[in-house]
């Protein structure tokens, strides 16, 4: 069973029961008075708002993920052009080769960004050599600000990411709470209405069929 179905079938026993006179009295006898019955329906409703929160975390963490892919996209492609041009421009010059990492080539996201800031912070101090290849201090500049622009949206992907985490497990813990309460809804609910099948219908419970 879904989550939404788990959701659903207890909205069915709780609003239906609380809206049938017959069936609150017969299951206030098992246990299951108005207040009980109320605690039923604040963890239905805190489920139903911590799920629509989680899906709002996700939504965001999607949406900043797609963005920062997309900035990530734009700067690799043009890094790429301006590091094949610093590799002739500073060919045997260790230091600057060292400053600008441009021997290191580790493939991860966050090893890429910290060779686009090294580079990037590197030349915007000073561009003239690689300008003389055609790289002008303003596009330098522009790339700089691009990369910081980039560090801000994966620290933005990642904080979303920790939220609709969090928000998963927060609406998790309201279903099993949830959950814990159908079942002894349930197991009350079959002693209460045993002898009215349709009253065990109308909240959820499914009786077999006599031929």
């Amino acid at each position: 069973m879904t989550i939404q179905e788990q959701f659903a079938e207890a909205r069915v026993a709780i609003t239906n029961t609380l809206a049938n006179d017959e069936i609150q009295k017969r299951m206030s006898s098992f246990g299951f008075n108005q207040k009980r019955m109320q605690e039923g329906n604040s963890l239905l409703e805190k489920f139903r708002l911590l799920d629509t929160a989680q899906e709002d975390q996700y939504g965001a963490y999607y949406d900043s993920t797609d963005a920062f892919y997309e900035e990530l996209a734009q700067v690799k492609t043009r890094y790429r052009k301006h590091r094949k041009l610093a590799l002739i421009a500073y060919d045997g010059n260790r230091s600057m080769i060292l400053k600008l990492k441009l021997k290191d080539d580790t493939s991860s996201i966050t090893g890429f960004i910290d060779r686009a800031e090294a580079f990037y912070g590197t030349l915007v101090k000073d561009s003239s050599v690689i300008a003389t290849y055609g790289v002008s201090p303003e596009e330098i500049e522009q790339m700089y600000a691009m990369v910081q622009a980039l560090v801000d949206a994966r620290s933005r992907q990642i904080a979303h990411k920790g939220k609709a985490q969090h928000g998963t497990q927060q609406r998790n813990q309201a279903l099993s709470e949830l959950k814990a309460w159908m079942n002894d809804f349930r197991y009350a609910a079959r002693f209460a209405l045993r002898d009215e099948p349709q009253l065990l219908e109308s909240v959820g419970i499914s009786v077999p069929s006599r031929a």
